[in-house]
């Protein structure tokens, strides 16, 4: 904080750290207070909600995260909020997105698009690109079930794979175990619809697999020996 600021670091921190899911929620003139007498922050995410609304990210019309004090994202609800030419002109033009969303669920979405580019290099090229164009197109996921990811694309062009399970193979492992479960890529209409971890342990894994932890059948490249 800038120096003679009125905010009590300490008495805010306690706060914060008791503060129960999702977190601490600012009065308007405390948010008034920390913009003008904060002079670093370091990392943070931010929700903002109409007046009288529900302290709750689903009632969220702004979004705001800044990463090691010099990176920074806004999203917004532009039916409540606008952006003015200075803006744009400072930060770039608007890219859509389909929900305000929180930043573990951006990290999910990025999660579940590099296991599904993952299992496309699986597949064999005849039909693939407009699949490969499908999973760049991921925009949000939804935990629908157990390790079962529903997948929201922007418009991309359908293909005539067949509704059901993909016919690739790609197998993962975790810290604990060699070999924890299989990546299934469902398809419903012609468009991928869901990703869906099945998992071989006893207990059921925590978190998406890292590229690391993704093991491959063997192919031609490498002679059919093993995995790679």
């Amino acid at each position: 904080m800038r120096a003679g600021t009125t905010v009590n670091v300490h008495e805010w921190d306690r706060r914060l750290r008791a503060a129960p899911p999702p977190g601490l929620w600012f009065s308007h003139d405390e948010m008034l207070t920390l913009v003008r007498d904060n002079d670093q922050l370091i990392d943070g995410e931010f929700f903002g909600v109409p007046f009288g609304a529900a302290a709750d990210p689903a009632q969220a019309v702004l979004r705001i995260d800044l990463f090691d004090s010099g990176e920074a994202t806004v999203v917004l609800d532009p039916s409540v909020i606008g952006v003015s030419g200075a803006f744009e002109r400072l930060f770039g033009p608007e890219v859509a997105v389909p929900s305000i969303g929180t930043r573990d669920a951006d990290l999910a979405a990025y999660r579940v698009q590099s296991l599904l580019l993952a299992f496309l290099d699986t597949l064999p090229a005849p039909g693939t690109a407009e699949l490969r164009l499908q999973a760049e197109a991921v925009r949000a996921v939804h935990e629908t079930a157990p390790r079962i990811w529903d997948v929201v694309l922007t418009e991309t062009p359908r293909t005539d794979f067949p509704d059901g399970p993909l016919p690739g193979s790609l197998a993962y492992r975790t810290d604990q175990a060699p070999l924890a479960g299989e990546v299934l890529v469902w398809m419903l209409d012609g468009r991928i619809d869901s990703v869906e971890l099945p998992w071989f342990t006893t207990e059921m894994p925590a978190g998406l697999p890292r590229p690391d932890q993704l093991i491959r059948a063997a192919d031609e490249r490498d002679g059919g020996h093993g995995v790679r």
